[in-house]
């Protein structure tokens, strides 16, 4: 089985429904963040996390959980949801990536594996900071 991880534009739920019912497995970062509004994404971020991580580059800690799988609109096709958090940057610093809410930035990422799909080398979150969240996702 082939696995196509997108970046950049493609993560919100038209292009993803289009590349399941294709039957491609696949991790993204998702765009839609109304999504975490979902009761049980509510749920679990009420929670402590899966697990954490520190960034190499920084001490900065990222939270990640586990949303499990939920469907990404009316109509649309389950996918497995994963959210990261980190604390918020001092107020006046932009945030350029995921959505601030409150003392937090989320970010999404949207998959069709199951967690034991997720095999890799810890280590190769060692690379570079800008996508060490998304090699930490893999670890868990």
């Amino acid at each position: 089985m082939a696995l196509v991880r997108l970046d950049g534009q493609y993560g919100d739920a038209a292009v993803i429904t289009q590349l399941i019912e294709a039957g491609v497995a696949l991790v993204t970062r998702g765009r839609g963040y109304q999504i975490l509004k979902h009761p049980q994404l509510q749920s679990v971020l009420a929670h402590p996390p899966t697990t954490c991580v520190t960034r190499v580059t920084s001490t900065e800690v990222v939270e990640l959980f586990d949303g499990g799988w939920l469907q990404l609109g009316e109509g649309l096709p389950q996918a497995r949801v994963i959210v990261a958090r980190h604390r918020a940057p001092e107020p006046g610093t932009l945030v350029t990536v995921g959505k601030l809410i409150d003392e937090w930035v989320y970010e999404l990422f949207i998959t069709t594996l199951g967690a034991d799909g997720f095999l890799v080398d810890p280590r190769d979150a060692q690379r570079d900071d800008n996508k060490e969240t998304r090699r930490s996702l893999m670890v868990f």
